[in-house]
C-alpha cells in the first residue's frame, strides 16, 4: 500500500510518500531528514495524538479548566480517554501542570491542567 503524508515534525512540512504493509513500513520517500522517516513510520503503524479538552470546575473562578495529556496517546484510545475526562470535576486551587487524572488507562500518560484556577 502507499500513502502520502505531510510531516509535522518541523516547519519544512515534507510531503512524504510511504510504502507499507499492515505490519511494516517498507520505504519512506521525499523526507528531508531522518526525523521525517521516524514520524512517517510511527504515523502509519501506531498513530498517536495529544488530547486537549476541558473538565468541569466546582466553585471556581472558571467554569471549565483546560487540560491536555502530557504525552501523545494512541489514536484508538482517544474516545475512551474522552469518556473519562467528561466525568471529571475538579475543585480549586489548581496550578498549571497539576495532574488531573494520573496514568489514564495504565497508559503511563497523565492528564494535566494547562491553566491556573482559583476560588
Amino acid at each position: 500500500m502507499e500513502r502520502n503524508i505531510t510531516c509535522i515534525v518541523c516547519p519544512r512540512g515534507c510531503e512524504m510518500k510511504v510504502t507499507y504493509t499492515k505490519r511494516e513500513v517498507i520505504k519512506v520517500e521525499k523526507n528531508f531528514c531522518k526525523r521525517g522517516e521516524i514520524y512517517a513510520k510511527e504515523e502509519i503503524l501506531s498513530p498517536k495524538r495529544i488530547v486537549t479538552s476541558t473538565v468541569k470546575v466546582i466553585n471556581g473562578k472558571l467554569k471549565v479548566l483546560p487540560v491536555k495529556t502530557n504525552q501523545p496517546i494512541k489514536k484508538e484510545l482517544i474516545f475512551k480517554v474522552m469518556e473519562k475526562i467528561y466525568k471529571v470535576k475538579v475543585k480549586p486551587p489548581i496550578n498549571i501542570g497539576d495532574i488531573i487524572i494520573k496514568n489514564i488507562d495504565d497508559s503511563g500518560t497523565n492528564l494535566v491542567a494547562t491553566s491556573k484556577c482559583e476560588y
